[in-house]
């Protein structure tokens, strides 16, 4: 027979209730390579945060197939760099309950490697100033391109920036024709290949100082035989153009601009150089040997035309009892 009673106990039981992960579209891990083997390091455990997506009591594991990732087998070691095995390559997630290894979910992502872009690392970029000698120039990076590229298989888009921070985040570019800030200035450069991979190089403006000058004088000169043509010792000029002469100085004289900056037909003889035409301006380049930066100077040659003087004729006067002969008149018939 049984009993029935009124008494009991009382006991604590714990139900722990694990919800299945939820997932959002995993974005693809995306890595860079320089080798050219599509070959890249990965570490997963910083794909966590993107997944977990803030969802607690929660652990992610990856897998390289779906396979191993639904029977928990061959897990990768998220905290160790992982080498794809291919490129673009799916990797397979599996996030379960912490306390219940059997409440989990599959998703998946793709490792993609792009390449690093070639490009040959460019050197300084130094100019000459002008007379001057502020220190600022206009620079045509559009050279830098061309040096950067040269003999490069790929495709490259290149922009220039003034800081790194600029270039990395591909903002502030500056003008292919660019006027320096300071001096030296570092410039920075951002190298794309058409990949979500870029490269960033550097390198320096310099603006070097020409020799300091003046300004020459007009030299001048007497002509005798009406021609316009006069002999002229160019390197009395030197005197006005140079304060202190340096054994470093180099100073050549040209007829133009164009053999100035081609360095040809220098004049031979500039102690004894006769004029080709009245006036006549010269081009005087201050070089500094060590530096090879110039100034140039234009000196302008006069030749000055005595006046015309014309034949004197016989003058006839009349006799007078002072004996005075008026060469007035003679001054107004020989210069008339």
């Amino acid at each position: 027979a049984s009993v029935i009673t009124t008494c009991f106990a009382i006991s604590e039981i714990n139900v722990v209730v694990n919800t299945e992960p939820a997932f959002v579209p995993i974005s693809n891990f995306q890595n860079c390579e320089t080798d050219g083997n599509q070959i890249a390091d990965f570490i997963f455990n910083e794909k966590d945060d993107e997944i977990l997506n803030g969802q607690t009591g929660k652990e992610v594991l990856y897998f390289e197939t779906e396979a191993d990732a639904n029977n928990r087998t061959n897990i990768i070691d998220k905290n160790a760099i992982y080498n794809n095995v291919s490129s673009p390559q799916t990797i397979f997630v599996r996030v379960e309950n912490v306390t219940d290894q059997d409440c989990y979910g599959v998703s998946s992502f793709l490792l993609e490697v792009g390449s690093i872009p070639l490009f040959n690392p460019p050197t300084n970029y130094i100019v000459c100033d002008d007379i001057s000698n502020d220190g600022f120039e206009e620079f045509d990076l559009s050279e830098k391109i061309d040096e950067i590229s040269a003999a490069i298989p790929e495709t490259l888009e290149i922009t220039f920036h003034i800081s790194f921070e600029d270039a990395e985040n591909e903002e502030n570019q500056i003008p292919l024709n660019y006027n320096n800030i300071e001096n030296p200035q570092q410039i920075y450069v951002r190298i794309e290949n058409g990949t979500y991979c870029h490269a960033i190089a550097e390198f320096g403006l310099n603006v070097v100082q020409v020799p300091t000058v003046n300004l020459p004088s007009a030299l001048e000169e007497c002509d005798s035989d009406y021609d316009g043509i006069a002999t002229f010792d160019l390197t009395v000029s030197e005197f006005d153009i140079l304060d202190i002469r340096d054994d470093d100085i180099l100073v050549d004289y040209f007829e133009t601009i164009d053999d100035l900056e081609a360095d040809t037909n220098a004049i031979g003889n500039p102690s004894s150089y006769n004029n080709i035409s009245n006036p006549q301006t010269v081009y005087v380049r201050v070089l500094n040997i060590i530096s090879e930066c110039y100034a140039i100077l234009p000196l302008d040659l006069i030749v000055n035309l005595p006046p015309t003087v014309n034949d004197f004729p016989e003058i006839a006067i009349c006799d007078n009892d002072s004996d005075v002969f008026y060469l007035a008149q003679a001054t107004t018939i020989l210069v008339d």
